[in-house]
């Protein structure tokens, strides 16, 4: 009984002991994958709503990745006070909302980042989310930080860009209330 006893924890115990180790070799993996993606050729422009008034910033860029694969390569463009824009649409390669990367190839992504507060829902219809951040006073145009997952990307944009304004825009438009579940 003794014997049973002592096969079964060693077994368990060497189940632990694989899952640690090749948890750290994926990680490893995974942060050298992510390393080695190398971003170039970053432009903003910004998005204007059809009554001409700026509520989004497009930000396309090059990306070239060490290894095949469906990778969540995506951007987003920080100010101050916690406020920030989200990715509500990208394309890779012309292709809308696909993620599909080849080795040793340059990509092209295009991405139109929003304040979050902007949604689609399911048939691409926009609507405002019920919930916005307290918006600081109007503050001039500065260059927004851009964090870019999946990359070792850091940097600013070209452009400066009043991040209060561009919540305060978008609220602006009238579009129609998000409904519950979205």
């Amino acid at each position: 009984m003794k014997r049973f006893l002592l096969a079964g924890v060693v077994i368990a115990a060497a189940a632990a002991a694989t899952y640690v180790v090749l948890e750290q070799l994926e990680r490893r993996r995974y942060e050298a994958r992510v390393a080695a993606t190398r971003v170039s050729e970053l432009h903003d422009e910004p998005i204007l709503s059809a009554a001409g008034r700026p509520i989004g910033v497009r930000l396309s860029f090059a990306v070239s990745v060490p290894e095949s694969g469906n990778f969540p390569v995506a951007p987003e463009l920080h100010g101050a006070d916690g406020l920030y824009l989200g990715v509500l649409q990208h394309s890779l390669d012309g292709r809308a909302d696909v993620r599909d990367y080849e080795a040793g190839r340059t990509h092209r992504l295009s991405a139109d980042l929003h304040p979050p507060i902007l949604m689609r829902t399911r048939d691409g219809t926009r609507c405002l989310s019920p919930y916005h951040p307290t918006l600081p006073a109007a503050a001039g145009p500065v260059p927004l930080r851009i964090v870019i997952y999946e990359t070792p990307y850091a940097g600013r944009t070209g452009r400066a860009y009043n991040l209060p304004q561009l919540y305060r825009n978008l609220l602006a438009e009238d579009l129609p209330p998000c409904k519950a579940g979205l």
